[in-house]
This record gives C-alpha cells, sequence and structure tokens, in this order.
C-alpha cells in the first residue's frame, strides 16, 4: 500500500479473481478504522481477514451475483480503492451501492468520488 500521499490518477478497472486478497485486506483494514469502536477487538484484530477474503472470494470467485459489479481502483500496482454495487437491488430503490473504500492515504484525494462516478456511469450504461 502506498505510504506517502498520492499524485498520480489511478487506474479504475472491473475487478478480477486476482484481486481478491488485496480486496480483503484494504477492506479489513476499512473495517478497523471504521469500526472499532463498535464490533469485537478480537474479530477485528484475529477474524476479519479471514472473514472478509472468504467474502470476497464468494463474490467474485464461487458464487458472484449477476447483478454485482465490482470497480478497483490501483496506483502504482497497488489496489488503492474499491466499490461494489448490485444492479436493480430493490424493486422501489433500485441500485444498492454496498462498499465504496478507498486506502487511509488516498482520504480527501477524490478518489471516493471517482470511484462513484465510475460505478454511476457503469450502472447507466448496464
Amino acid at each position: 500500500m502506498p505510504t506517502a500521499a498520492p499524485r498520480a490518477v489511478p487506474v479504475v478497472r472491473p475487478a478480477t479473481v486476482d484481486d481478491v486478497p488485496a480486496l480483503a485486506a484494504l477492506h479489513a483494514l476499512s473495517w478497523r478504522r471504521a469500526y472499532r469502536a463498535i464490533l469485537d477487538a478480537r474479530f477485528l484484530e484475529s477474524e476479519v481477514d479471514a472473514e472478509r477474503r472468504a467474502v470476497w472470494t464468494r463474490r467474485l470467485a464461487t458464487a458472484p451475483a449477476p447483478n454485482q459489479r465490482v470497480l478497483v481502483a490501483e496506483h502504482l500496482g497497488a489496489l488503492v480503492g474499491f466499490a461494489c454495487w448490485y444492479l436493480d437491488a430493490d424493486p422501489r430503490w433500485g441500485t444498492l451501492l454496498d462498499n465504496l473504500h478507498a486506502h487511509p492515504d488516498w482520504y480527501g484525494t477524490g478518489l471516493g468520488r471517482g470511484l462513484l462516478q465510475a460505478a454511476a456511469r457503469a450502472s447507466i450504461a448496464a
């Protein structure tokens, strides 16, 4: 993962099975930061990595939902953000954005906004 504030624009592309380890690692990091006052500390320190890896394996390899879409953002070969959403997830509300995460080094850079915009464009095109 990057350690300094990035300046270059990341590459945004559809996720693949090869992204599972990096997606799981970033998702677990994000949970540790966001949920440390909500979720059990033992879970966040010892179980969340395996749990997130199982989720992403299921989502991208074992049983991907036909309406699921996942985009990743890469910078210099490292995954720095991702978005996961489900088209037509609800008959009333439509598409569900399930995940939008950025590596902490990318907070405030517009990465989240860029991923959300890319997801919206992909949803409209679907």
